[in-house]
């Protein structure tokens, strides 16, 4: 027979035990997300840029905010933006 206390450190090793694996599989699942997303990213960035060389302008170094078609930059910068805030929130809501 197990005494009481025995049980009870069954119990919370087992507890541990599950919680560590939880805890890997949610890193695991939120690993996966992140490079899907990146990847996306990368592909909007690709499409909206209009290739491989569309942010390539010769004698703007530093200035291709200033050119007139980097709208679709800004708008995959805010929409990155707001996705990562989004999952951090969730991620912290769902660590509480």
């Amino acid at each position: 027979m197990y005494t009481t206390a025995e049980r009870l450190n069954d119990v919370k090793t087992l507890l541990k035990r599950y919680r560590r694996k939880r805890e890997t599989r949610i890193q695991a699942s939120l690993s996966v997300l992140c490079v899907l997303l990146s990847f996306s990213l990368l592909k909007a960035i690709g499409s909206l840029s209009g290739g491989e060389h569309g942010g390539e302008i010769s004698g703007m170094m530093g200035a291709i905010m200033l050119y007139e078609n980097v709208g679709s930059y800004i708008l995959v910068g805010i929409i990155s933006f707001m996705a990562a805030v989004a999952i951090t929130l969730l991620c912290i809501r769902y660590r509480k």
